[in-house]
């Protein structure tokens, strides 16, 4: 219901002797109320100025001109309200001949309801007046969904290439009031009013609201109305496998400043994921539509955890009982308010599964060593740095979680399941120390990929965590990865989605023999030049990622350099690439990764990684000399190779202690790749319980022959 429209001015309404808040009254708005409309008594209406004073509002005074019998509605400010008397002020260094006006009613409205209120005149000064209240009042209306005044919020409607300007003036869910520019205005008959529209709405530049509305009228002097039409956002692609809903007990909730009006609310949590959730609200007391974003967000659990994000509705469901469901997707949020969300959650779904900074680093030692991921072998070269390994992983587990996280699948603090993820490269994570062993009937490995899954789900989406790609090295006999991530690279058949590259993997012992190379060889670093001839030596030879995903040939701006992260933490880590010269042609790129001992079990983020583009006249001993030489960067006397392609070491006939896949994903695909993984894990699991049954069908048996 609108009882005015508004006249524009310098300060956003018209002016009548200095700078007075004075609208023209619309008094066709008030046909037909005041005889069917609700009595409100006098203590009521006292009770709301007092209230409107407190919150330092503003009532509205009905008066009309004498001089043309013309009615306006004047912004007044009341003061306190006294035995059925209130004093009403103008704002400040503002003034009205109240002789020329003649006092109405006054007119409260709550945003819900408008209450109109007959008074009679006490007194009157240039800059106030005091009336008495006798008899009470009456409601002239309600709306559907309270009204909000708005300030400082600008709005911008588009229409093809036709854009109005204006601001904000008033807001609820089922319309907003916007008071359009003098160019605007001037340009509004070109307006296609049958046609929808696109609202987009700032405060200090930042967007708080995007979505279609539809045309309802234009006001006098500028005025335009509009309503929002709900519709459900798309931020990301529809799942077939989702992650599970949770209705959490006791509810959790949400605090948040509402962008358009400024007021705190708070809402009681209905079901949450990792990836958002949703809240319930009555129609009447509506404050939320789809397309609002909210920048800062609290998720409060009760004990008072509290979680910091950012979200935008992106859907209104119609509910029983005159309520409505709005879903919320989370759009940031840091990786360590994250990791806090998905412990709760994942918990939540299975006690066994965790997420924390809280691993027992002992019974993490040793569930490594039972569950055989730790081998003799990969022991004998562990063995010699075992401090260093203890003491970085003291550090990564319980002081880095914006670099690292893990999940443990655990009973009674014994560990049975284990996967961890670490930032590798700028914008690169690398899940690794994928392990698990017995804990009966319990299918582990699988239950530690779901969790990975879900942890990986929501994680990805959120810019501040920084994941453009995803890697797993894995070794090609080992048939669990193989099958699931092998299986999902077979799936995509599109290396710029995913790709493999096989590499030989061998430890080098550095030792004092000669490293000078034949006369014409030399070892440079990459100019920009050589990493373009690297890359497209690579799209051709492989067509892959890995060059994308190492990050070797760009920076990222306004982001703290990986390496300066990880020394901020006590860690090292860094990148560099070098190439192999014979008579100025490039014959070996090199990329020397280096981190601290432990960082991957295996080392394959302190290893060198040779890339031969070609094989003519590289004999091997021109690659152990070139190893030497790079070799002294590290602090180590026996480092880890990375060979590509592998053919190159079994035409040379060299022994290598095994083979590695590099897995790589490219993150903007994501939302392909959980439902791809989840149907994999659904089918190996079936698969598992068919084999339990024909075992156990097989004891039956095996007992009955007896």
């Amino acid at each position: 219901m609108d009882l005015i429209s508004h006249k524009q001015g310098k300060d956003g309404f018209s002016t009548l002797q200095g700078s007075v808040y004075l609208t023209q009254f619309n008094r066709k708005v008030l046909l037909g109320f005041d005889k069917s409309s609700e009595k409100v008594n006098t203590r009521t209406i006292i009770n709301k100025i007092n209230y409107i004073n407190f919150t330092k509002g503003s009532v509205r005074a009905h008066i009309q001109d004498d001089y043309d019998e013309k009615e306006y509605l004047l912004t007044v400010f009341p003061e306190p309200c006294k035995g059925g008397e209130f004093t009403g002020k103008l704002r400040e260094e503002a003034s009205l001949d109240f002789n020329r006006f003649k006092l109405k009613n006054i007119l409260i409205d709550d945003g819900k309801t408008v209450t109109c209120v007959p008074v009679e005149i006490a007194s009157r000064t240039k800059d106030s007046f005091t009336v008495r209240i006798n008899k009470g009042g009456y409601t002239l209306g309600e709306r559907h969904a309270r009204r909000y005044q708005c300030r400082m919020i600008d709005a911008e409607i588009l229409q093809g290439d036709f854009i109005i300007q204006g601001v904000l003036e008033d807001f609820s869910p089922s319309g907003f009031r916007i008071a359009l520019n003098g160019t605007s205005v001037i340009s509004l008959g070109i307006l296609d009013k049958d046609r929808n529209l696109n609202l987009n709405l700032y405060k200090d530049k930042s967007s708080i609201f995007s979505g279609i509305c539809k045309f309802i009228r234009d006001e006098d002097e500028g005025g335009i109305i509009i309503r929002p039409i709900t519709q459900t956002l798309t931020r990301y692609k529809e799942r077939k496998h989702r992650s599970p809903r949770l209705n959490l007990i006791p509810s959790p909730k949400i605090l948040f400043n509402h962008p358009v009006i400024n007021k705190r609310v708070t809402y009681e949590i209905v079901d949450i994921t990792s990836t958002g959730f949703s809240v319930s609200e009555s129609i009447e007391e509506s404050l939320l539509l789809p397309g609002m974003v909210v920048s800062d967000l609290t998720i409060l659990y009760s004990g008072g955890l509290e979680l910091k994000c950012s979200a935008q509705i992106v859907y209104c469901k119609n509910k029983p009982k005159r309520t409505k469901q709005y879903g919320f997707a989370i759009t940031d949020m840091n990786v360590v308010e994250y990791n806090k969300l998905f412990d709760t959650l994942s918990n939540a779904i299975d006690p066994y599964a965790n997420l924390s900074c809280s691993v027992d680093l002992d019974e993490l030692w040793r569930f490594l060593f039972e569950s055989g991921f730790i081998y003799p072998k990969k022991y004998e070269t562990l063995s010699n740095f075992i401090d260093a390994f203890k003491e970085t992983y003291e550090r990564l587990y319980h002081k880095c979680p914006s670099i690292f996280s893990n999940l443990t699948y655990q009973r009674n603090g014994g560990i049975y399941g284990h996967v961890s993820m670490i930032k590798a490269y700028q914008r690169t994570w690398m899940v690794h120390h994928l392990a698990a062993k017995s804990m009966g009937w319990k299918p582990i490995g699988l239950k530690i990929l779901n969790q990975i899954l879900y942890y990986y789900d929501g994680l990805y989406r959120l810019p501040s965590i920084g994941m453009d790609y995803m890697i797993f090295y894995y070794r090609p006999e080992n048939k669990f990865p193989d099958f699931f991530f092998g299986g999902i690279y077979n799936k995509f058949n599109n290396l710029k989605k995913c790709s493999i590259d096989l590499f030989a993997y061998l430890n080098f012992t550095l030792d004092s023999r000669n490293n000078s190379l034949p006369k014409g060889w030399g070892i440079f670093e990459c100019s920009n030049e050589d990493l373009r001839d690297f890359r497209e030596w690579y799209d051709q030879k492989s067509g892959g990622l890995l060059f994308d995903a190492f990050f070797l040939d760009k920076k990222v701006e306004g982001e703290e350099p990986i390496e300066n992260t990880y020394e901020r933490l006590g860690l090292h880590r860094s990148c560099s690439s070098f190439v192999l010269k014979h008579d100025g042609s490039n014959k070996v790129y090199i990329i020397v990764d280096k981190s601290d001992r432990g960082i991957n079990l295996s080392d394959l983020l302190n290893t060198m990684k040779i890339f031969v583009k070609d094989a003519e006249n590289l004999r091997w001993e021109i690659l152990n000399q070139l190893i030497l030489n790079i070799g002294a960067m590290y602090d180590s006397k026996e480092i880890p190779i990375l060979v590509y392609p592998k053919s190159y070491v079994d035409d040379m006939d060299v022994k290598y202690d095994k083979k590695y896949c590099l897995w790589i994903l490219d993150t903007q695909y994501g939302d392909d790749y959980p439902d791809l993984l989840k149907h994999k894990v659904k089918f190996r699991v079936g698969k598992l319980l068919i084999k339990m049954l024909l075992s156990y069908v097989s004891k039956i048996i095996k007992k009955k022959m007896k």
